[in-house]
């Protein structure tokens, strides 16, 4: 930046000249005209500081003998006030500077003196300085300013960039998620059509495979009776026979299964939990023996439901067998049954201390087909056929259960008694 090119910025530096004589006024106009700046001119302190309100000054050329209002009190109020408090003052003087002038100059912010009549080379000197100095530290102004824009701008750019990585991974997490999902119901699909085929399979088998075993039966009994068994043959004979109670009882199931989603609205009654309870006990009793099992029960709470008779009693059996069948090895089995009421719903609670079973277990505790043990024994179907009899009515089945320790199914059975209302 040189000395006549000092400044830079759109808007002319503006120059404020103070003082009560029209000649000394015109006079520095005329000079100060010389360079690229704008000159504004007040006659009194007191109109200095109302333009000092209405416009912003890069430098100030203040008389200091004026009536009313002197310049030190003029500059004294400048330096009070925030918005003018640094704007450089530099004081006309019509006699030559003594110490108390310069004191008092200073100690209300003068910056210097010019000694009038005015020099024009002094005062050009002394005010390119001020202004090139005042502009100097605005240009550093403006350009920490710019810098902290910058840096803000970087920020933001940061921010932005960030946003969009995570705006990114949350597509990505979308359509991750939307993969999952589309899967999950691929699999679904697959399931209930496996279901279905495992439906139909036990609809055509319990079809197809029905009067074949009863005929069987029916001749084993035949054989039986008309004294064909003997010392030779009787091994295999009961073989046969026990080949086709199990043949029996496995297609008994199928047919629970194709029948649990055929309930009829007139097979609901009401029915007392404690008479349920004790004729399955009655079917188990050689079971529970074997076992040395222990079998409580409460109804207290909910003695009574409307439901359909088979399909309790069926729930009782199976879960009841499973207890006892699935016993810890160390211990006597003990099995605990009680009900209780919540609005039209009974729950009922089945609890065993038996071997329990790991959490990975329960996803296909309720499938088809599925065992809980490899002892091979069990046909997989018990509690398929308990949880599609309690859906069928409405209801839900869920257990919690701990290895070592045992097992404790929670049933929701909806009292039908509407439904049965409904259908009258």
């Amino acid at each position: 930046m040189t000395q006549d090119d000092i400044f830079t910025f759109k808007t002319k530096p503006k120059v404020l000249v103070v003082d009560d004589r029209q000649a000394e006024r015109e006079i520095l106009h005329k000079l100060l005209s010389k360079l690229d700046v704008e000159v504004h001119s007040v006659d009194s302190g007191q109109a200095a500081l109302h333009q000092l309100i209405r416009d912003e000054y890069t430098l100030i050329l203040l008389d200091i003998k004026m009536p009313i209002m002197d310049g030190i009190e003029t500059a004294r109020y400048i330096r009070t006030n925030p918005i003018t408090e640094n704007i450089p003052i530099i004081f006309l003087t019509a006699y030559d500077q003594d110490d108390i002038d310069v004191l008092q100059g200073y100690k209300v912010g003068a910056i210097d003196y010019i000694i009038k009549p005015i020099n024009e080379e002094i005062l050009l000197s002394k005010v390119k300085t001020f202004i090139r100095s005042n502009l100097f530290e605005k240009q550093k102004e403006y350009e920490k300013i710019l810098s902290e824009l910058k840096l803000k701008n970087e920020k933001l750019k940061q921010a932005e960039r960030e946003a969009l990585d995570r705006l990114e991974e949350a597509n990505v997490a979308k359509e991750l998620a939307q993969q999952a999902q589309r899967k999950l119901e691929e699999q679904k699909g697959e399931l209930l059509r496996h279901t279905q085929n495992l439906e139909q399979f036990a609809y055509v088998a319990t079809h197809d495979l029905r009067a074949p075993i009863i005929n069987l039966d029916g001749m084993v009994k035949i054989f039986e009776k008309r004294g064909y068994v003997n010392s030779e043959n009787e091994e295999i004979f009961h073989r046969i026979e026990h080949s086709v109670s199990r043949v029996k009882n496995t297609l008994h199931d199928l047919i629970e299964v194709v029948t649990a989603k055929e309930a009829l609205a007139d097979e609901i009654f009401p029915l007392s939990f404690q008479k349920v309870f004790d004729e399955t006990i009655e079917d188990l009793e050689i079971q529970i023996k074997d076992n040395d099992g222990q079998i409580t029960a409460d109804f207290t709470q909910a003695p009574t439901i409307h439901y359909i008779h088979r399909f309790l009693k069926s729930i009782l059996q199976n879960l009841l067998t499973n207890a006892i069948k699935y016993r810890h090895p160390k211990r006597r089995p003990v099995v605990t049954v009680r009900t209780e009421v919540q609005g039209n719903t009974v729950y009922l609670y089945i609890r065993d201390n038996g071997m329990g079973m790991e959490p990975h277990q329960k996803e296909k505790v309720f499938g088809l087909f599925q065992r809980l043990s490899s002892d091979g024994t069990g046909k997989g179907m018990g509690l398929y056929i308990t949880k599609s009899q309690v859906e069928v009515c409405g209801g839900n089945i869920d257990f919690t259960s701990s290895p070592e320790e045992g097992t404790e199914f929670v049933l929701s059975l909806p009292d039908m008694k509407r439904k049965t209302n409904e259908k009258k």
